[in-house]
């Protein structure tokens, strides 16, 4: 009998032991929208490049090239000073499949309209910026 509680005891501590687990893995992929607009709203270049893949493509209004994640910071920051952010506004959000995802937002600078694209891929535990697009409206 009591091997039996001990085995029955046992099982449902590696459940729940399981369970936990799995609840720590699905809760540790955060949404990383409300910290991008943070970013953006705040004109915080190193706020963004939290959020940025180890290589990430910026196609900004006088450039598009690929940059690893600290020259990227530097380019998004020189971005930020010449054009701060007056609003910014995620329009819409989707994914492309589950570890692809997008944002098209409105960017507005000293009279200036941008369209931003930003792209994300689900990298382990977290969704990484692989590109941003600035289209001037």
């Amino acid at each position: 009998m009591v091997r039996f509680r001990t085995s029955i005891f046992l099982a449902l501590l590696i459940l729940t032991a399981g369970l936990a687990f799995n609840q720590e893995k699905v809760s540790a992929v955060a949404d990383p929208w409300p910290g991008i607009t943070t970013a953006f709203e705040a004109g915080n270049a190193r706020s963004l490049a939290v959020y940025f893949n180890s290589m990430v493509d910026l196609g900004l209004p006088d450039e598009d090239n690929s940059y690893s994640k600290s020259q990227g910071e530097i380019v998004m920051k020189d971005f930020f000073k010449k054009s701060p952010p007056a609003r910014f506004e995620v329009k819409q959000t989707g994914k492309t499949n589950e570890k692809s995802h997008f944002a098209i937002c409105q960017y507005e600078s000293s009279g200036k309209k941008y369209q931003v694209s930003i792209f994300l891929t689900r990298e382990a535990n977290s969704y990484l910026i692989t590109r941003i697009k600035f289209e001037k409206q």
